[in-house]
C-alpha cells in the first residue's frame, strides 16, 4: 500500500514553494508551471495516478527544471518521484515478496509501473 499520500506531497509542495491546484482543462494529467510555481493537476484521476504525477511534477520542481522537458529531464524528475513514493526497505520487501515482477511491485505499493521502473534505476545509487 502507497504510504504516501497527496496531503504529503503536497506538503512538500509547499516546503519547496509550490502551489498545487487541479483543473480539469489540462491536456495532460499533469503540468509543472516554472512561471508561476505551479503543479496543476487534472482532475478525476485515480489515487495512485494523481500520487505519481504529483511526485513527478514536483520533481521538475525540486529539480529547477523549467518549460517543456527532454526524455533525460523526464527520467529525472521520474527518478525523484521513486525516490518520494517508496522507500529503501518498504521496496526491498516488496521485491523480496513479489521477486523482480514490477508490475506485482506496483500493484502492491498501489502505484503505477513506471514509478517501480524508476526505483529500480534509483537503487544503489541514492538512498531513500
Amino acid at each position: 500500500m502507497a504510504s504516501v499520500s497527496v496531503e504529503d506531497l503536497c506538503v512538500v509542495a509547499e516546503n519547496e514553494g509550490v502551489r498545487v491546484c487541479y483543473t480539469n482543462e489540462l491536456p495532460t494529467q499533469a503540468v509543472w508551471d516554472c512561471e508561476q510555481r505551479i503543479i496543476w493537476l487534472r482532475t478525476g484521476q485515480r489515487e495512485r495516478e494523481e500520487v505519481a504525477n504529483l511526485a513527478h511534477e514536483l520533481g521538475h520542481a525540486i529539480l529547477g527544471h523549467e518549460h517543456r522537458q527532454d526524455p533525460w529531464a523526464e527520467a529525472c524528475a521520474d527518478e525523484v518521484a521513486a525516490l518520494l513514493l517508496i522507500g529503501e526497505s518498504e521496496y526491498a520487501e516488496a521485491e523480496r515478496l513479489y521477486g523482480c515482477h514490477s508490475a506485482a511491485i506496483a500493484d502492491a505499493l498501489e502505484l503505477p509501473v513506471w514509478v517501480v521502473e524508476a526505483r529500480r534505476k534509483t537503487f544503489g545509487r541514492f538512498a531513500a
